[in-house]
């Protein structure tokens, strides 16, 4: 498997990609790693590289009507 998804939906499709990495594990961080991984998170999220759960489903419903 290359990590990667295809997904159709409503005649479109879309790549979803699939992370090789482990997901963190909030209860395997220091406290130190922790608050490195929410900053990057934030970081990303406000340098538009990733898209909150909610933005992503708010252009789902608007783009295909579901």
């Amino acid at each position: 498997m290359d990590g990667k998804r295809v997904i159709l939906l409503k005649k479109e499709v879309f790549d979803v990609k699939i992370p090789h990495k482990k997901p963190l594990e909030i209860e395997n961080l220091s406290e130190e790693q922790l608050n490195a991984a929410l900053k990057k998170g934030l970081d990303d999220l406000n340098a538009g590289k990733i898209s909150s759960a909610d933005r992503v489903a708010e252009r789902i419903q608007r783009d295909y009507d579901v």
